[in-house]
């Protein structure tokens, strides 16, 4: 459930990130906000150290990195915006890596990500529109499906291999 800019889900749907939007038995929320905020106030210089790192081809460190601490998350909007397309790949490619690593932790960033499905830039409406569909979670449906009447034929594309690769997911 979203909330201003905050998103709440309960503690059963973090356990087990596929029953998100699904409905549990427990309905104690979670803050997923506070995960997100801790990694800028932590550290401004990690977002551009990242990105360079991902330009460079060290894929592999920056997956151990998110592993290890999850408030990372919190950076993958930002990086899925760099002007330098090995960058907006490389995001693309850890959260795929990261789906199957680190599943439970992927949803901690759709907070920074819902909110660019309304960027300017249709490029960065397609990307964020993948990488949901990469997190995979049925709870996106209804926002991918809005994605299905986007302007640019590009990003309505993405969204359909989205949704699509969602309901193969079963």
């Amino acid at each position: 459930m979203q909330q201003g800019n905050l998103l709440y889900i309960n503690q059963c749907q973090r356990d087990m990130p596929e029953n998100w939007g699904l409905g549990c038995s427990s309905q104690r929320p979670l803050r997923y906000s506070n995960i997100v905020e801790s990694a800028y106030d932590r550290d401004t210089g990690l977002r551009p150290m990242i990105a360079d790192y991902m330009e460079n081809g060290f894929l592999e460190n920056i997956i151990d990195m998110f592993r290890h601490d999850s408030s990372l998350y919190g950076l993958v909007g930002e990086l899925i915006q760099d002007e330098r397309v090995r960058v907006r790949i490389g995001v693309t490619a850890m959260m795929e890596e990261l789906r199957t690593l680190d599943s439970r932790n992927l949803l901690a960033s759709v907070p920074v990500l819902l909110p660019l499905l309304d960027h300017d830039k249709p490029v960065v409406r397609g990307d964020v529109t993948n990488i949901l569909g990469l997190i995979g979670d049925r709870g996106l449906l209804p926002v991918l499906e809005k994605m299905l009447r986007d302007e640019d034929p590009n990003v309505r594309t993405i969204a359909g291999e989205a949704i699509g690769e969602i309901m193969e997911r079963r």
